[in-house]
């Protein structure tokens, strides 16, 4: 098998892009709410989690 010489990593299979597509999707409607669920229930998001959720979502969108 040859080795990837360009560092990346990800795969680009259908059923792995569809699962980060709907990932985004999930990213994307937690910000739109405002609200994340933990064991304690749904609380606002801070703005280190809106922070996050951005760039977690423009990784995802270069990946997809």
């Amino acid at each position: 098998m040859s080795q990837k010489t360009n560092g990346v990593n990800h795969s680009m299979r259908l059923s792995v892009k569809g699962r980060r597509y709907r990932a985004l999707e999930r990213l994307d409607a937690q910000l739109q709410l405002g609200t994340k669920n933990t064991k304690e229930g749904v609380v606002p998001l801070t703005d280190t989690d809106k922070k996050r959720i951005n760039k977690e979502m423009e990784i995802l969108k270069k990946r997809c």
